[in-house]
């Protein structure tokens, strides 16, 4: 039930969610990151094992099975797939877990980006912002986008 006597600011500000309170708030950005970076750690890997995986089944099969197009036996599985099938079934895999994997970096440097921008406006003094940034999770992407200059430009910033 509306009051004709209140103001429709007071309406406007009474509805506010309290994440939109949270708009410029670094600790929120700061979380986003941490929150992003616990998710790409586990994609990182499942990304390398399904790679490892794919290129252990394709390195068992010989000149002789290519020719009588024998079934590949997948390995710790022992399960025989059509040679065809395989070689059809997994570039399309490998692909969308690539992409998958790949979307979700984006995402995660969309996120830096903007903790990085709130960083720089709201902390003026560069000790301060360097500080913050080396509580960040050690995570290699992280510390490579948004991490303190000395990991950035430095022989390990490389090696990242």
């Amino acid at each position: 039930m509306t009051n004709p006597d209140k103001p429709a600011a007071e309406y406007a500000a009474e509805s506010t969610p309290p994440m939109v309170t949270k708009e410029g708030d670094l600790e929120a950005f700061r979380a986003a990151v941490v929150d992003a970076a616990s998710v790409s750690g586990g994609l990182w890997f499942t990304y390398l094992s399904v790679l490892l995986y794919l290129l252990i089944a394709v390195g068992s099969v010989t000149n002789k099975d290519l020719f009588l197009e024998s079934p590949i036996k997948l390995p710790f599985m022992n399960v025989d797939l059509p040679m065809k099938g395989f070689f059809s079934l997994a570039p399309a895999l490998f692909l969308i877990v690539y992409t998958y994997v790949m979307l979700h970096f984006v995402m995660l440097a969309t996120k830096i980006r903007d903790f990085d921008q709130v960083l720089a406006t709201q902390i003026v003094d560069e000790a301060e912002r360097i500080k913050l940034r080396r509580q960040l999770p050690a995570n290699i992407f992280i510390q490579l986008l948004a991490g303190p200059p000395e990991v950035r430009s430095s022989a390990t910033g490389v090696f990242l």
